[in-house]
């Protein structure tokens, strides 16, 4: 008789990512989806919530139905929010952009999401010369989950964050969902536009 492997989680060191895919992958056993559907799913969740638009909320919700086991699934994706929150709080680093490029990068896209190390070290090459009477804005015109805004934000002084906007633009729906997500996350006030920054 065979035994059943135990699952392998890429992120050691990384115990609240260990938690959210863990959550993640009980929701895979119970209903069948795919992982990349699942993560797919839960970002919108987490993003709608933020929203406040319940009936987009409860569209992709909806999609359990079938399982019979909505209360259960709703519960584990609430549970791996409350871990990455808690991520975020006590790291303060963004895990969103870990987590896709590990189970969902568009290789068609060339989705390739800069390393925190790189962020951090373009935003102390490039924040500088603030403007000290006036609201100023951040772009990133390919912001994958948000990782170089974030970057900005934490080489910024408080009161230049009070006049800071960030603008984020990304041709993939679901990484403006992620930089959204962080928006709410690191309190950032901006806006994510969809569109192809490269080609317009």
């Amino acid at each position: 008789m065979s035994r059943k492997k135990p699952v392998k989680y890429p992120f050691s060191g990384q115990p609240h990512l260990k938690a959210i895919v863990s959550r993640l992958d009980t929701i895979r056993s119970m209903t069948g989806h795919g992982r990349r559907r699942i993560i797919e799913d839960w970002i919108a969740l987490v993003f709608w919530a933020f929203q406040r638009n319940d009936p987009k909320y409860y569209d992709v919700l909806n999609h359990y139905d079938s399982s019979g086991k909505t209360k259960e699934v709703e519960t584990l994706f609430a549970e791996a929010l409350a871990e990455l929150v808690l991520h975020s709080t006590v790291t303060q680093q963004e895990c969103l952009g870990t987590i896709w490029m590990e189970f969902c990068a568009n290789e068609c896209m060339g989705q390739f999401f800069s390393p925190a190390s790189v962020c951090s070290l373009m935003a102390k090459m490039t924040i500088g010369n603030i403007p000290d009477d006036r609201v100023f804005t951040v772009l990133d015109p390919c912001s994958g989950a948000g990782g170089m805004l974030i970057a900005a934000a934490q080489e910024m002084k408080p009161e230049e964050m009070d006049r800071a906007l960030f603008l984020a633009i990304n041709l993939d729906q679901a990484c403006c969902m992620l930089t959204g997500i962080n928006t709410v996350l690191f309190t950032m006030p901006g806006h994510i536009f969809p569109g192809d920054a490269l080609n317009s």
